[in-house]
């Protein structure tokens, strides 16, 4: 069996709104909100009236940072590939190759970080992947027939490529000059 052979079979995934999510960051917003608000009629520095507006502009703020966009996670064998998506559920762009953490397992539901794999992109592209990263939220509820196979590759992928990344440095004789091919 050489290493080919052990790769996951191609895998796609659409990445959907998570309104669960969304409602959760929202009312912690609300509540972040409300205990400052609280402090500050406590400490006579604002009025209780400020938290008419207040509250609810940092609920909705916090619905809309939660948003999640439609997307296409894509593993063709080797490396993942994050594409938007149509409505249509096409890939709109060629999509950029990632490297996926799970920042959060549990069973139903897995928060990874996506990096960008991709060094030929331009230099401010890079930062920006680099200074904000890009979460997907991702729940067995919003993709049912996908979910077992998802977290094996997902799994699988990470173990293989932290073991080429091992194996190669392994490789490498004292010094670090390869074998001359």
């Amino acid at each position: 069996m050489n290493a080919t052979s052990r790769h996951a079979a191609p895998l796609r995934v659409e990445v959907l709104p998570q309104p669960a999510l969304q409602l959760a960051v929202s009312f912690l917003a609300l509540l972040a909100a409300a205990s400052l608000s609280a402090a500050g009629v406590a400490h006579q520095l604002v009025s209780a009236w400020h938290s008419v507006w207040v509250l609810p502009l940092c609920a909705a703020l916090g619905w809309r940072v939660a948003r999640v966009r439609p997307r296409l996670l894509l593993w063709d064998g080797q490396s993942w590939r994050l594409h938007e998506r149509e409505a249509s559920g096409a890939p709109r762009d060629p999509g950029v190759e990632l490297r996926l953490a799970a920042v959060f397992d549990f069973d139903d539901w897995l928060l990874l970080r996506a990096q960008r794999v991709d060094a030929a992109a331009p230099l401010l592209q890079r930062l920006r992947w680099h200074w904000v990263p890009l979460y997907l939220p991702l729940s067995r509820r919003r993709q049912p027939g996908v979910w077992g196979t998802l977290r094996a590759t997902l799994f699988a992928a990470r173990a293989s490529q932290d073991g080429q990344s091992t194996r190669g440095a392994r490789d490498q004789p004292p010094g670090g000059a390869g074998p001359a091919t």
